[in-house]
């Protein structure tokens, strides 16, 4: 199960960084003080991988090679599950746990692929196995072993430092075995595999040590999201590894009947592990302390925290099958259990052949080595354009191409970066950076496609005259502003926006020199705000173009798909843009003639939404292409209804006067509608527009309202008439009584 179609397995950029790391160690021989890749809590790897991985490589540098290479090391850990079994309960118990830990969906998945915690189960294995055999055969050697097993665990992911705690149970009941040596020299083995990791603390003043700490001084919540992990983990299919879904509800309704029965079995057999105390006891606390450990946590729990319990929990499940007699029914059992899983396997071993992406595993290694192969057939050039489908997959590429080109990648579902110069890109999918090449300039150079017939990679030969092309057909709105001095924004343009629909937005932009190192996760925004700066989009950001590949000169396209609430009010609004940090949340600062603190906005734009309610027809007078629907007098401010008769081909002004009795002016008003957010330009015929004019000087007693329009800046006035067309001058009155 683990060797089958081997190049199915998930290939990504932490592996392809493990990989170079562990390569760059045995072409220079200098000893990586780290494997290259961060904690989620903010702390580096020490360089136990790029060491394991070393081994390998000396053989292949292919990611197949590697990834069967880890295979077989947990293929070692389900004969360690054997021989654990077999001492526990015999040879029906350690076959029954063998065969059981082989077809777990979690531990055939985590067996192929290359990444820290993979590893973990085999360690696991190896601890379990060991302190077994102290408590069986007392033997002091056994202590240090496993002490061996845990320490390393632990470097590939401090969760399991908690399997200290069952050790240090099981040394102390068998001390008078153990002696100085038994431990000291793996205590040796741990300080010199970590010792690049302690003087890198050294010469960087415990910067890591500081992140831990950090990390465990936040504070702590209690939930269930480890049960739900661990039920994911132990009982879920294949296509459900990955799945970091905190609800346990939602996990124990996912697993299906074939996962209920492995639920029930596991907490029969853990039931009957904990009768036998000694070492059945240490078995289930192996699968119980990890889940418990997480239980309460300060930052968010991941599957792979767990996947230290695997090792147990087949031990477990295989006591209750064990325990079922007679011994043939019981391995038929098992059979039985594993030819299902089998099945399940090899189906979705069909799935990821067939399909581009799957959920939690994205592209197979088989298509990226494709591609990686396709490209370096061709000559060097200066750069290789990859668009991708996900953060940070481009990276595969040069490591499999061996640096032959020059990456410069960028999430092809939403950016679109132009060559310079005649270039090559490669493009992840049916992505819009696919459409848009298709129809710039043809059909791709060359195509790789799945098992299914999906496009998996195409190959475009690229002109550099693509970015003047581009300019000349979309239409595009100049813009005048810059960020942080880094990106010059160009141009936009923006179809229908409307309320609760599908509106896309294309953004035109520049890199100006490079950001400095070290250089933030960049994401990039654009929103719909209101003149009060009140979002009322619901759009993700997107990963856009990242700073590492940044150079001076480079031109962006960026799409976006705004989605607009529901309930948003007919009326003008902004598109807010900029970027900013995804770790740590800052914005580049703005600047430019139209930039707004650390965003540019752009606009007024017409957004198609709520409209207010019209309750009557017939209009107190028309002015020019608008009606005047209803004004209201409340104190000081008159609220004008407006109904654009046709599309106003002038931006209008409305003045407000209150008259006196003698028709002097007493207070007035003159401002665009809706004070400027929303010009008569972007109305559309049948817009109703709410108006709200303050009056400046209005004192009581008044008796009428005068209203009209003009344009500026010659002043000129709209030409009013009544309802029947009786011309009016060049404004209607109104008595206030009547407004």
């Amino acid at each position: 199960m683990r060797l089958w179609q081997l190049d199915l397995t998930e290939f990504d950029i932490d592996q392809a960084v493990l990989l170079q790391i562990a390569g760059h160690f045995l072409d220079t021989g200098h000893i990586p003080s780290t494997d290259g890749l961060s904690f989620t809590v903010g702390f580096r790897h020490p360089p136990l991988l790029a060491l394991l991985l070393a081994l390998p490589l000396l053989a292949s540098r292919n990611p197949v090679w590697v990834s069967g290479f880890f295979a077989l090391l947990d293929s070692l850990a389900a004969v360690l599950v054997f021989l654990t079994g077999r001492r526990l309960g015999g040879l029906r118990l350690g076959l029954a746990a063998g065969l059981l830990y082989a077809a777990l969906p979690a531990a055939v998945l985590t067996g192929r692929k290359i990444w820290n915690p993979d590893l973990v189960p085999f360690f696991a294995a190896l601890a379990l196995w060991a302190l077994v055999e102290l408590r069986m055969r007392h033997n002091g050697w056994f202590a240090g072993g496993a002490l061996l097993a845990i320490g390393l665990a632990s470097q590939l992911h401090p969760a399991n430092l908690v399997f200290l705690l069952p050790w240090l149970a099981i040394v102390v009941a068998e001390r008078r075995r153990i002696h100085w040596p038994h431990l000291a020299l793996p205590a040796i083995a741990l300080g010199a595999v970590l010792a690049p990791y302690a003087l890198l603390q050294a010469h960087s003043g415990g910067a890591d040590l500081h992140a831990a700490a950090r990390f465990l001084g936040l504070p702590p919540v209690t939930d269930g999201s480890a049960l739900a992990m661990a039920t994911t983990l132990l009982a879920g299919s294949f296509r459900q590894q990955g799945s970091d879904n905190p609800d346990l509800l939602a996990a124990l309704a996912g697993v299906g009947p074939g996962g209920w029965i492995f639920l029930a079995v596991l907490l029969g057999g853990t039931v009957l592990g904990c009768r036998r105390k000694g070492a059945g006891l240490l078995v289930a606390s192996w699968l119980a302390l990890p889940i418990l450990a997480s239980i309460r946590h300060g930052a968010p729990v991941f599957s792979h925290y767990l996947l230290g319990t695997l090792p147990a929990a087949a031990l477990l499940a295989g006591v209750s099958f064990a325990a079922i007699p007679p011994a043939p029914v019981a391995l038929l059992l098992v059979l039985a259990f594993v030819g299902w899983r089998g099945g399940q396997w090899l189906s979705f071993q069909g799935t990821l052949a067939a399909n581009v992406s799957v959920a939690h595993f994205g592209t197979a290694l088989r298509y990226e080595l494709q591609a990686a192969q396709a490209v370096a057939r061709l000559k060097p050039g200066p750069a290789l354009y990859v668009a991708e489908a996900r953060d940070n997959h481009a990276i595969v590429f040069p490591y499999a191409d061996g640096g032959k080109f020059a990456i410069k990648r960028f999430d092809g579902a939403h950016t679109f970066v132009f060559p310079r110069t005649d270039a090559l890109y490669l493009v992840e999918g049916e992505l819009r950076s696919y459409q848009f090449l298709t129809h710039e300039i043809g059909p791709p150079a060359s195509e790789i496609r799945t098992s299914g017939g999906q496009l998996a990679y195409s190959l475009f030969d690229v002109p550099a005259s693509l970015a003047q092309r581009f300019d000349a057909s979309a239409g595009l709105q100049t813009l005048a502003a810059n960020l942080a001095g880094s990106v010059a924004l160009n141009g936009y343009a923006s179809g229908t926006i409307a309320a609760q629909q599908p509106s896309p937005a294309t953004l035109e932009w520049q890199v100006i020199k490079p950001l400095p190192a070290p250089q933030p996760d960049l994401r990039q925004f654009l929103h719909l705000v209101d003149s009060s700066g009140t979002t009322w989009s619901t759009d993700p950001d997107v990963y856009g173009f990242p700073p590492s590949s940044w150079t001076a000169g480079d031109r962006v396209v960026s799409w976006f798909d705004l989605a607009p609430r529901a309930g948003m009010p007919l009326g003008g609004y902004w598109l807010e843009t900029g970027f900013y940090d995804a770790a740590t949340g800052q914005r580049l600062a703005a600047g430019g003639a139209s930039s707004a603190g650390s965003a540019v906005r752009i606009g007024p734009i017409r957004v198609a939404g709520a409209q207010p309610s019209v309750t009557t027809s017939q209009p107190l007078a028309i002015l020019g292409p608008l009606e005047l629907l209803a004004a209201h007098l409340s104190g000081a401010q008159v609220s004008l209804t407006w109904r654009a008769r046709a599309r106003p081909a002038a931006n209008y002004t409305v003045f407000v006067h209150l008259l006196d009795a003698s028709g002097r002016i007493v207070g007035q008003n003159d401002s665009p509608p809706q004070n400027g957010a929303y010009p008569t330009t972007l109305w559309a015929a049948g817009d109703v527009v709410l108006d709200n004019h303050q009056l400046q000087g209005a004192t009581a007693g008044e008796q009428q309202l005068e209203i009209g329009l003009y344009t500026t800046p010659d002043l000129q006035r709209v030409p009013a008439s009544l309802p029947d067309g009786q011309p009016n001058g060049d404004h209607v009155t109104l008595p206030a009584a009547k407004a």
